[in-house]
C-alpha cells in the first residue's frame, strides 16, 4: 500500500485536520503500528491482523469517527438508516470539517430509496461546491464522506491507487 496516497486521502476527507493525518501516517505504517496506539479501539472492533483487507476497513471505521468518542470526519449507513438518520449523522461531520452547509435544510419527502436520499443530499451539496462520497469497504454498509467537489476527482484517483473505492453512488 502506498501509505503516501492513504495520509493524502486523510487530509482530504478531514479537511486537513493534523490529528486525523497523523493517524493516516500511522496505519500507513502498518495494522501493527496502528495498533500499538490505538489497541483499545482495535479491540473492539475485532480488529486483527488475519482480517483480509484491514486497511482499508480500519480506515473507513476510523474516520468516520465509529466505536469511538473523538472526531469524526465522515459518516456511517448500514443500509437500515432512514434519510433523517443520515443527515443527522451529517450535522457533527460539517461542523467538525467547518463546511458551509446545513444537512437541516434538506428537503426531501420521506419516502426516497437510499439512491435517491443520497441524491438529493448530493445534489443540496453540490450547488455549495461540496460532494457528498461513499467508501466501500464490500460490506453491507457505506462510509460517507464530505469532500471539495474541486477535490473529488483527485480522492477517487488516490483511491483507486490503493484498492479504495470512492464513489457518488450507494448501495440499496
Amino acid at each position: 500500500m502506498n501509505g503516501g496516497n492513504l495520509v493524502e486521502i486523510a487530509g482530504i476527507l478531514s479537511n486537513d485536520n493534523p490529528q486525523a493525518v497523523a493517524d493516516a501516517e500511522l496505519l500507513a505504517k502498518g495494522f501493527g503500528a496502528f495498533y500499538a496506539e490505538h489497541a483499545e479501539w482495535c479491540g473492539e472492533m475485532g480488529c486483527t491482523v488475519e482480517v483480509p483487507n484491514i486497511i482499508p476497513i480500519i480506515f473507513a471505521y476510523w474516520m468516520s469517527g465509529y466505536g469511538n468518542e473523538r472526531d469524526e470526519y465522515g459518516g456511517y449507513y448500514d443500509g437500515r438508516d432512514a434519510m433523517d438518520d443520515v443527515l443527522d449523522g451529517l450535522e457533527p461531520v460539517i461542523k467538525n470539517l467547518g463546511y458551509p452547509l446545513d444537512a437541516g435544510e434538506i428537503e426531501y419527502g420521506g419516502d426516497e430509496t437510499i439512491t435517491e436520499a443520497m441524491g438529493i443530499i448530493n445534489e443540496n451539496f453540490n450547488r455549495k461546491g461540496y460532494t457528498l462520497v461513499s467508501l466501500d469497504t464490500d460490506g453491507g454498509c457505506a462510509h460517507l464522506f464530505i469532500v471539495r467537489s474541486a477535490d473529488y476527482d483527485r480522492l477517487v484517483g488516490l483511491g483507486e491507487k490503493i484498492n479504495f473505492k470512492f464513489s457518488t453512488e450507494w448501495k440499496q
